[in-house]
């Protein structure tokens, strides 16, 4: 039987984890683009740790690969680094990797380090952006209605260049994508609501042609969001734009944020910066971007109750789950600290405003 309408509100849950570089705390406030379920994600996160070196071969090659690194590690640094000598192999690589981890802790609190190739043992550094217990799904009915309000063209013409940029660029996947991990998920609920013997003829048709209606209008949103032109115009709809409203002021401040981005990270995609394996390595179940990252019908009403009840219980039997991350590999000389998190942080953030003004349409 379909599932009456539960308090499935996007929130944001407390959480400890203050955004990377950020300072903050977490903000409580409710987002539409976004929720939190009772039990995802209780278990903590292990951070990256850099003691494979018990299981690293080639003895030479890692030794030499571990400490040429671990000398362009400490040059940038700036401290002094134990010798190859400090111990017999692999003990000396341990105390050489404790050393630096606490100098570098010395220097910014933030940044972890970590081997990462096991072949050749290169030291890398790192800092992740804390996603921490959100799903970011983006709803597609919102723009999809306005776009079938001739009186609110300008709207829906900047806010499908929004949307095909994150869709094209940001490679956000649509629920409709055979791929995506969203579109399992509905196909599981229709599969259980056609094979549900006790719901009446009635609720099966409610709930079919509401189902059919979502895939056909995400179908035609996926090919509009795929229309070149959407993107190509952008610049010239955001400045043509005419704010007569408060709603207006706010859709084109969020189309500039968006704009900017692109204009300064033109190919840059977010899963660009999710290495999917990178923490926990050995963890083969985890948590990946195209998890908590995608395109959504809706967020309110019994199909998607439903749908964010079976991604909760879904997603609560991980317990590693794969951040955004800035790396840099000291295989090389490095004249400076190159960690930016700059698009993640503002991605996320325009995000949280986009599920605002959502709010309004």
């Amino acid at each position: 039987m379909v599932h009456s309408p539960k308090s499935c509100r996007p929130l944001r849950k407390t959480q400890s984890a203050s955004r990377c570089g950020a300072g903050s705390a977490a903000e409580e406030n409710q987002r539409t683009a976004q929720y939190a379920a009772n039990d995802f994600l209780k278990s903590s996160f292990l951070p990256v740790i850099g003691s494979q070196y018990s299981q690293l071969a080639k003895r030479k090659h890692v030794e030499k690969s571990f400490f040429i690194s671990l000398e362009n590690l400490s040059a940038l640094y700036h401290f002094t680094p134990l010798p190859e000598s400090c111990s017999v192999y692999p003990h000396n690589i341990w105390l050489a990797f404790s050393h630096a981890e606490r100098e570098i802790k010395k220097q910014s609190v933030d940044t972890e380090l970590a081997i990462i190739s096991t072949d050749h043992a290169i030291l890398a550094t790192y800092r992740q952006f804390a996603v921490g217990q959100i799903l970011y799904y983006i709803p597609i009915r919102p723009l999809y209605e306005l776009t079938e309000d001739p009186e609110r063209k300008q709207q829906a013409d900047l806010l499908l260049s929004v949307y095909a940029y994150l869709f094209k660029v940001a490679q956000l996947p649509l629920y409709t994508q055979e791929h995506s991990y969203l579109y399992y998920q509905y196909e599981m609920i229709f599969d259980w609501q056609s094979t549900d013997e006790d719901l009446q003829p009635e609720d099966w048709q409610h709930f079919n042609q509401q189902f059919q209606h979502l895939g056909m209008a995400g179908m035609l949103m996926q090919q509009q969001l795929a229309d070149p032109p959407h993107l190509v115009e952008f610049e010239n709809r955001l400045t043509g734009f005419e704010c007569r409203c408060e709603t207006d002021h706010k859709i084109k401040k969020l189309a500039q944020g968006f704009f900017d981005l692109y204009t300064d990270y033109p190919s840059v995609s977010i899963f660009d910066f999710i290495y999917s394996g990178f923490d926990c390595p050995k963890e083969k179940e985890r948590i990946d971007g195209r998890h908590y990252l995608s395109f959504i019908w809706d967020l309110d009403g019994d199909i998607a109750s439903d749908l964010l009840s079976l991604v909760n219980t879904d997603l609560q039997e991980y317990t590693i789950m794969d951040n955004p991350v800035a790396l840099q590999l000291f295989d090389k000389e490095q004249k400076w600290v190159s960690m930016s998190l700059d698009y993640p942080e503002r991605f996320f953030s325009l995000l949280d405003d986009l599920s605002d003004i959502l709010k309004l349409l």
